[in-house]
């Protein structure tokens, strides 16, 4: 019993040094292949929005895409005195070629310039009073097409009535000749 203890002891030993034998050689031998090298992370294309309104200067900017409103009016020297930050969604996410317009405290110079420039109501800077004289919009209506506005950084198109809750086919097309993007 003595010498298969000592056999045990021994084999045991045997291996014990071939495993620290076998590490000591593994750490000290030289790497094999060559190294990998990382590409750079492709960055994205900067998009281009135009602030215009009530910003201290307007025009187009570079940002980068995933940047919000507030960016880009950051962009254009932040709102003047007379700007209406409730009249845009300043945590929406701009696109490339997105306008943004800032309306002003004082809707009814909004109202008279538009309206003079075009004859048509645009419907990115009206103001309740403006829109309820639309065909078929009440002020429920004209607080929808507000609200839709301010949450989708304003309308890029007029056919984009469609998507504000309560105007059907009907409502959109008493009106489509009445109104204006700005664009």
């Amino acid at each position: 019993m003595d010498q298969w203890r000592w056999w045990q002891k021994s084999i045991l030993n045997i291996l014990l040094g071939l495993l620290i034998g076998g590490l000591v050689l593994l750490i000290s031998s030289q790497p094999r292949g060559s190294a990998i090298e990382l590409e750079p992370v492709p960055t994205s294309a900067p998009i281009q929005v135009h602030v215009a309104g009530s910003v201290n200067v307007p025009g187009v900017y570079e940002l980068l895409p995933g940047s919000r409103v507030s960016d880009a009016i950051k962009a254009a020297g932040g709102l003047s005195a007379s700007a209406n930050p409730d009249s845009i969604n300043l945590a929406g996410i701009l696109r490339d070629g997105q306008q943004i317009y800032v309306g002003t405290d004082a809707p009814q110079s909004i109202t008279l310039d538009s309206q003079s420039r075009t004859g048509l109501i645009n419907i990115n800077t009206a103001e309740i009073a403006e829109l309820i004289t639309l065909p078929g919009i009440g002020e429920t209506r004209a607080k929808d097409i507000i609200k839709y506005r301010q949450e989708h950084s304003g309308f890029q198109t007029v056919e984009e009535l469609l998507n504000v809750k309560g105007i059907g086919q009907g409502t959109f097309d008493n009106l489509k000749s009445l109104v204006t993007t700005g664009e």
